[in-house]
């Protein structure tokens, strides 16, 4: 493997070392606070990121570290090229967020304006007769109202847009319904892991999830996960396990490639 560092990665790494002595920690008691493997701490205070299986994987290692020690200090430049392509996929996932707002927003605007056209209709028509008001079938407007934005919005919203929950749990069954559908992603942790998502060589989503969390996306093949930490997570596909240990390397970090079949 080849060595993945810098004159400033190793200068940076010399910085964690000496604050780690002066504090009195060693490498196993920072292993156990941070529930860190340590062969990244290892890496890190060597300035070498060659063990990490990416930079997004490094930098929230690092950050961690870092955070723990109370250093002030950037992570090194070791990432050019996969740092250019994260940034292009954070600026059009947030495009694509802000996208989906405004049409939220504007539907639920028109659905207000139909409440009050049909309000003001049932009003002006059976102004001496309450009775007439109380029978008139407002229920039937809105749920035909209601029906046309839905399949507009089925119709027209990009579905790889997604939105994680993290320790959210419902025993609805309209809820649940809509989680298991076709092409869904379902990962729930025991404990604190890191996961990539990508599709067509973008990132979906790159997060480190702690214990009790869960995570739900809606995404077609093909597209790939890297998991760091393989025994703390569970999953399903379609509804189908994933298994995330066979494969898993001796760091416990497993690549999986859905493709088409």
């Amino acid at each position: 493997m080849n060595d993945l560092k810098s004159a400033n990665s190793v200068k940076i790494g010399k910085i964690f070392t000496d604050i780690r002595n002066k504090k009195s920690f060693t490498i196993q008691d920072v292993a156990q606070s941070l529930v860190m493997n340590i062969k990244y701490i290892k890496s890190i205070e060597s300035g070498n990121y060659s063990v990490f299986p990416s930079e997004a994987f490094a930098r929230a290692y690092f950050l961690k570290y870092k955070n723990f020690l109370s250093i002030n200090c950037e992570f090194p430049s070791l990432y050019k090229k996969e740092k250019i392509k994260i940034t292009k996929s954070n600026k059009n996932s947030k495009f694509n967020f802000f996208l989906m707002s405004f049409r939220r927003n504007l539907i639920a605007i028109l659905i207000s304006i139909s409440f009050i056209i049909a309000g003001s209709k049932i009003i002006n028509t059976n102004i001496n007769s309450k009775v007439k008001i109380e029978t008139i079938p407002v229920k039937k407007i809105t749920e035909e109202k209601v029906s046309v934005f839905r399949n507009y919005i089925n119709e027209e919203v990009d579905q790889s847009i997604f939105f994680p929950v993290k320790n959210t749990y419902s025993d609805n069954n309209e809820t649940n319904s809509k989680i298991n559908i076709k092409n869904s992603l379902n990962l729930n942790f025991l404990e604190n892991c890191w996961v990539e998502i990508s599709s067509n060589n973008k990132f979906i989503i790159y997060q480190l999830f702690v214990s009790g969390d869960s995570y739900s996306i809606n995404i077609e093949k093909p597209f790939k996960i890297v998991v760091g930490n393989a025994t703390g997570i569970e999953g399903t596909y379609n509804g189908n396990k994933i298994d995330f240990i066979s494969n898993a390397n001796r760091l416990s970090v497993n690549t999986i490639f859905f493709n088409n079949e």
